[in-house]
Protein backbone atom coordinates (compact mmCIF):
# COMPACT_ATOMS: atom_id res chain seq x y z
CA UNK A 1 0.00 0.00 0.00
CA UNK A 2 2.02 2.94 -1.26
CA UNK A 3 5.73 3.62 -1.07
CA UNK A 4 7.81 3.29 2.08
CA UNK A 5 6.83 5.65 4.91
CA UNK A 6 4.16 7.27 2.72
CA UNK A 7 0.47 6.61 2.37
CA UNK A 8 0.10 6.77 -1.40
CA UNK A 9 -3.36 8.03 -2.46
CA UNK A 10 -2.94 6.80 -6.04
CA UNK A 11 -2.09 3.31 -4.79
CA UNK A 12 -5.07 3.36 -2.45
CA UNK A 13 -7.28 4.25 -5.41
CA UNK A 14 -5.89 1.33 -7.38
CA UNK A 15 -6.53 -0.98 -4.43
CA UNK A 16 -10.17 0.14 -4.29
CA UNK A 17 -10.53 -0.50 -8.02
CA UNK A 18 -9.23 -4.05 -7.52
CA UNK A 19 -11.73 -4.55 -4.69
CA UNK A 20 -14.47 -3.45 -7.09
CA UNK A 21 -13.28 -6.11 -9.56
CA UNK A 22 -13.56 -8.73 -6.83
CA UNK A 23 -17.00 -7.46 -5.84
CA UNK A 24 -18.26 -7.99 -9.40
CA UNK A 25 -17.69 -11.72 -8.93
CA UNK A 26 -18.48 -11.96 -5.23
CA UNK A 27 -21.87 -10.27 -5.53
CA UNK A 28 -23.21 -12.60 -8.24
CA UNK A 29 -21.82 -15.98 -7.13
CA UNK A 30 -22.67 -18.10 -4.05
CA UNK A 31 -19.33 -17.37 -2.36
CA UNK A 32 -19.07 -17.29 1.42
CA UNK A 33 -16.00 -15.17 2.18
CA UNK A 34 -12.69 -13.84 0.83
CA UNK A 35 -9.51 -15.35 2.26
CA UNK A 36 -6.93 -12.54 2.25
CA UNK A 37 -3.38 -13.94 2.28
CA UNK A 38 -1.74 -10.79 3.68
CA UNK A 39 1.53 -8.99 2.84
CA UNK A 40 0.12 -5.51 2.29
CA UNK A 41 3.06 -3.52 3.68
CA UNK A 42 6.31 -2.52 2.01
CA UNK A 43 9.64 -2.76 3.80
CA UNK A 44 10.65 0.35 5.71
CA UNK A 45 7.41 1.85 7.04
CA UNK A 46 7.20 3.86 10.23
CA UNK A 47 4.82 2.39 12.81
CA UNK A 48 2.19 5.10 12.36
CA UNK A 49 2.23 4.65 8.57
CA UNK A 50 2.14 0.86 8.83
CA UNK A 51 -0.93 1.05 11.06
CA UNK A 52 -2.56 3.53 8.68
CA UNK A 53 -1.98 1.24 5.70
CA UNK A 54 -3.30 -1.84 7.50
CA UNK A 55 -6.34 0.13 8.55
CA UNK A 56 -6.92 1.32 4.99
CA UNK A 57 -6.83 -2.27 3.69
CA UNK A 58 -9.48 -3.32 6.21
CA UNK A 59 -11.60 -0.21 5.69
CA UNK A 60 -11.57 -0.61 1.89
CA UNK A 61 -12.66 -4.24 2.12
CA UNK A 62 -15.53 -3.27 4.41
CA UNK A 63 -16.54 -0.27 2.30
CA UNK A 64 -16.60 -2.17 -0.99
CA UNK A 65 -17.46 -5.74 -0.01
CA UNK A 66 -19.17 -5.48 3.38
CA UNK A 67 -18.38 -5.89 7.06
CA UNK A 68 -17.98 -9.66 7.34
CA UNK A 69 -16.53 -10.76 3.99
CA UNK A 70 -12.77 -10.66 4.59
CA UNK A 71 -10.85 -13.35 6.49
CA UNK A 72 -7.28 -12.04 6.85
CA UNK A 73 -3.97 -13.85 7.34
CA UNK A 74 -0.86 -12.17 8.73
CA UNK A 75 1.88 -12.01 6.09
CA UNK A 76 5.56 -11.67 6.98
CA UNK A 77 5.49 -8.00 5.88
CA UNK A 78 2.30 -7.09 7.73
CA UNK A 79 4.00 -6.93 11.13
CA UNK A 80 6.39 -4.27 9.75
CA UNK A 81 9.35 -6.46 10.73
CA UNK A 82 11.72 -4.50 8.50
CA UNK A 83 10.24 -1.12 9.34
CA UNK A 84 11.18 1.65 11.76
CA UNK A 85 9.72 3.16 14.89
CA UNK A 86 9.70 6.68 13.42
CA UNK A 87 11.93 9.18 11.58
CA UNK A 88 14.14 9.57 14.67
CA UNK A 89 14.49 5.83 15.35
CA UNK A 90 15.57 4.11 12.14
CA UNK A 91 17.17 0.92 13.40
CA UNK A 92 15.79 -1.85 11.18
CA UNK A 93 13.26 -3.85 13.18
CA UNK A 94 12.43 -1.03 15.60
CA UNK A 95 9.04 -0.73 13.87
CA UNK A 96 7.95 -4.31 14.55
CA UNK A 97 4.24 -4.27 15.37
CA UNK A 98 3.04 -6.11 18.43
CA UNK A 99 0.26 -8.69 18.29
CA UNK A 100 -1.96 -6.17 20.08
CA UNK A 101 -1.36 -3.61 17.32
CA UNK A 102 -2.15 -6.19 14.62
CA UNK A 103 -5.30 -7.18 16.47
CA UNK A 104 -6.35 -3.53 16.64
CA UNK A 105 -5.86 -3.19 12.87
CA UNK A 106 -7.34 -6.47 11.62
CA UNK A 107 -8.46 -8.93 14.29
CA UNK A 108 -10.45 -6.94 16.83
CA UNK A 109 -13.33 -9.46 16.82
CA UNK A 110 -10.96 -12.31 17.71
CA UNK A 111 -8.91 -12.87 20.89
CA UNK A 112 -5.76 -13.49 18.82
CA UNK A 113 -4.27 -12.95 15.35
CA UNK A 114 -5.04 -16.63 14.74
CA UNK A 115 -8.64 -17.80 14.70
CA UNK A 116 -11.19 -20.22 13.29
CA UNK A 117 -14.55 -19.84 11.59
CA UNK A 118 -17.18 -22.08 10.03
CA UNK A 119 -18.10 -21.99 6.36
CA UNK A 120 -21.11 -23.72 4.89
CA UNK A 121 -19.68 -27.22 5.41
CA UNK A 122 -16.04 -26.57 6.38
CA UNK A 123 -14.20 -25.36 9.48
CA UNK A 124 -11.29 -23.05 8.64
CA UNK A 125 -8.28 -22.52 10.89
CA UNK A 126 -6.26 -19.39 10.11
CA UNK A 127 -2.77 -19.24 11.62
CA UNK A 128 -0.37 -16.35 12.18
CA UNK A 129 2.89 -17.42 10.54
CA UNK A 130 4.25 -13.90 11.05
CA UNK A 131 7.92 -13.75 10.08
CA UNK A 132 8.54 -17.47 10.70
CA UNK A 133 11.23 -18.03 8.07
CA UNK A 134 13.27 -20.65 9.90
CA UNK A 135 12.94 -23.80 11.97
CA UNK A 136 12.76 -21.73 15.17
CA UNK A 137 9.67 -22.28 17.32
CA UNK A 138 8.80 -19.41 19.64
CA UNK A 139 6.37 -19.51 22.57
CA UNK A 140 3.78 -17.79 20.36
CA UNK A 141 4.08 -20.46 17.69
CA UNK A 142 3.77 -23.27 20.23
CA UNK A 143 0.72 -21.45 21.58
CA UNK A 144 -0.87 -21.75 18.13
CA UNK A 145 0.00 -25.46 17.90
CA UNK A 146 -1.66 -26.06 21.30
CA UNK A 147 -4.72 -24.06 20.25
CA UNK A 148 -5.00 -25.90 16.93
CA UNK A 149 -4.61 -29.32 18.55
CA UNK A 150 -7.33 -28.64 21.09
CA UNK A 151 -9.63 -27.04 18.50
CA UNK A 152 -9.32 -29.94 16.05
CA UNK A 153 -10.12 -32.42 18.80
CA UNK A 154 -13.26 -30.59 19.93
CA UNK A 155 -14.59 -29.68 16.46
CA UNK A 156 -17.18 -32.08 15.05
CA UNK A 157 -16.96 -30.68 11.50
CA UNK A 158 -16.33 -33.39 8.91
CA UNK A 159 -14.19 -31.11 6.71
CA UNK A 160 -11.43 -28.78 7.84
CA UNK A 161 -8.92 -26.50 6.08
CA UNK A 162 -5.76 -24.85 7.43
CA UNK A 163 -4.68 -21.44 6.08
CA UNK A 164 -1.31 -19.77 6.74
CA UNK A 165 0.74 -17.24 4.81
CA UNK A 166 4.09 -19.06 5.04
CA UNK A 167 4.40 -22.82 4.61
CA UNK A 168 7.58 -22.93 2.51
CA UNK A 169 10.12 -20.24 3.31
CA UNK A 170 11.49 -19.59 -0.18
CA UNK A 171 10.35 -21.43 -3.31
CA UNK A 172 8.12 -24.43 -3.89
CA UNK A 173 11.07 -26.25 -5.48
CA UNK A 174 13.27 -25.70 -2.42
CA UNK A 175 10.54 -27.20 -0.19
CA UNK A 176 12.00 -25.52 2.92
CA UNK A 177 9.30 -25.76 5.58
CA UNK A 178 9.22 -23.25 8.41
CA UNK A 179 9.18 -24.37 12.04
CA UNK A 180 5.49 -23.59 12.41
CA UNK A 181 4.66 -25.44 9.17
CA UNK A 182 6.64 -28.51 10.27
CA UNK A 183 4.71 -28.79 13.52
CA UNK A 184 1.34 -28.00 11.92
CA UNK A 185 2.00 -30.81 9.47
CA UNK A 186 2.92 -33.24 12.25
CA UNK A 187 -0.24 -32.32 14.15
CA UNK A 188 -2.72 -32.64 11.29
CA UNK A 189 -1.06 -35.79 9.92
CA UNK A 190 -1.76 -37.43 13.29
CA UNK A 191 -5.26 -35.94 13.29
CA UNK A 192 -6.13 -37.35 9.86
CA UNK A 193 -4.72 -40.77 10.83
CA UNK A 194 -6.61 -40.65 14.17
CA UNK A 195 -3.37 -41.22 16.04
CA UNK A 196 -1.57 -39.71 19.03
CA UNK A 197 1.32 -37.26 18.67
CA UNK A 198 3.52 -35.45 21.20
CA UNK A 199 4.82 -31.98 20.33
CA UNK A 200 6.70 -29.69 22.73
CA UNK A 201 6.03 -32.21 25.54
CA UNK A 202 2.26 -31.99 24.98
CA UNK A 203 0.40 -35.11 23.84
CA UNK A 204 -2.56 -34.81 21.48
CA UNK A 205 -4.80 -37.86 21.27
CA UNK A 206 -6.90 -37.79 18.11
CA UNK A 207 -8.11 -41.40 18.24
CA UNK A 208 -11.73 -40.30 18.77
CA UNK A 209 -11.62 -37.05 16.76
CA UNK A 210 -14.08 -36.27 13.97
CA UNK A 211 -13.33 -35.37 10.36
CA UNK A 212 -10.17 -34.72 8.37
CA UNK A 213 -8.10 -31.76 7.25
CA UNK A 214 -8.71 -31.49 3.50
CA UNK A 215 -5.73 -29.28 2.66
CA UNK A 216 -3.45 -26.40 3.64
CA UNK A 217 -3.70 -23.11 1.72
CA UNK A 218 -0.72 -20.74 1.74
CA UNK A 219 1.08 -18.04 -0.22
CA UNK A 220 4.46 -16.32 0.31
CA UNK A 221 6.35 -18.08 -2.51
CA UNK A 222 4.85 -15.76 -5.18
CA UNK A 223 4.12 -18.89 -7.22
CA UNK A 224 1.15 -21.02 -8.11
CA UNK A 225 1.65 -24.66 -7.27
CA UNK A 226 0.74 -27.57 -5.05
CA UNK A 227 2.57 -30.41 -3.33
CA UNK A 228 1.67 -33.25 -0.98
CA UNK A 229 3.43 -33.37 2.38
CA UNK A 230 2.80 -36.41 4.63
CA UNK A 231 -0.41 -37.09 2.73
CA UNK A 232 -1.67 -33.50 3.11
CA UNK A 233 -2.21 -31.38 -0.04
CA UNK A 234 -0.54 -27.95 0.28
CA UNK A 235 -1.73 -25.29 -2.18
CA UNK A 236 0.27 -22.14 -3.01
CA UNK A 237 -1.05 -18.99 -4.71
CA UNK A 238 0.85 -16.17 -6.38
CA UNK A 239 0.69 -12.40 -5.89
CA UNK A 240 -2.81 -10.97 -5.92
CA UNK A 241 -1.76 -7.49 -7.06
CA UNK A 242 1.05 -7.22 -9.59
CA UNK A 243 3.19 -4.14 -10.01
CA UNK A 244 1.54 -1.59 -12.26
CA UNK A 245 -2.10 -1.17 -13.14
CA UNK A 246 -2.76 -4.66 -14.54
CA UNK A 247 -5.80 -5.67 -12.51
CA UNK A 248 -6.32 -8.04 -9.63
CA UNK A 249 -5.38 -11.72 -9.63
CA UNK A 250 -7.44 -14.05 -7.42
CA UNK A 251 -9.07 -17.47 -7.37
CA UNK A 252 -12.73 -18.41 -7.09
CA UNK A 253 -12.46 -21.52 -4.93
CA UNK A 254 -14.97 -24.37 -4.62
CA UNK A 255 -14.33 -27.33 -2.32
CA UNK A 256 -16.01 -30.31 -4.00
CA UNK A 257 -15.95 -33.09 -1.40
CA UNK A 258 -17.91 -35.54 -3.58
CA UNK A 259 -15.15 -35.38 -6.20
CA UNK A 260 -12.38 -34.82 -3.60
CA UNK A 261 -11.19 -31.70 -5.46
CA UNK A 262 -10.45 -28.07 -4.74
CA UNK A 263 -11.48 -26.29 -7.95
CA UNK A 264 -9.81 -22.89 -8.40
CA UNK A 265 -11.04 -20.62 -11.19
CA UNK A 266 -8.39 -17.98 -11.85
CA UNK A 267 -9.32 -14.38 -12.49
CA UNK A 268 -6.35 -12.36 -13.78
CA UNK A 269 -2.83 -13.68 -14.33
CA UNK A 270 -2.54 -17.48 -14.33
CA UNK A 271 -4.60 -20.59 -15.00
CA UNK A 272 -7.48 -22.56 -13.52
CA UNK A 273 -6.53 -25.47 -11.28
CA UNK A 274 -8.20 -28.59 -9.92
CA UNK A 275 -6.33 -30.11 -6.98
CA UNK A 276 -7.01 -33.36 -5.15
CA UNK A 277 -7.87 -32.97 -1.46
CA UNK A 278 -8.40 -35.29 1.51
CA UNK A 279 -11.99 -36.31 2.29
Amino acid sequence: MGSDNVFDAANASRFRKYMEQMKAYYSCLPLEFILDGGDWLNDGDYIVTAMEKLGQVDATYKSVLGENVRRPLVGNHDNNEQGYQDADHTTTGSGLLSNDQLRLAWFSKYPHCYYSFKGMDTAFYCLDSGSDKSSTMTAYRWEQIAWLGEALNSDNSVHKVIAMHIFYNTSIAAAEKTGLATNVLALISAFNAKETVTLNSVTYDFTNATGKVACIISGHTHQDGNVTESGIPVIFTQNAFKQGDVGATFDLCVLDYDAAKLNMVRVGDGSNRSISIVT
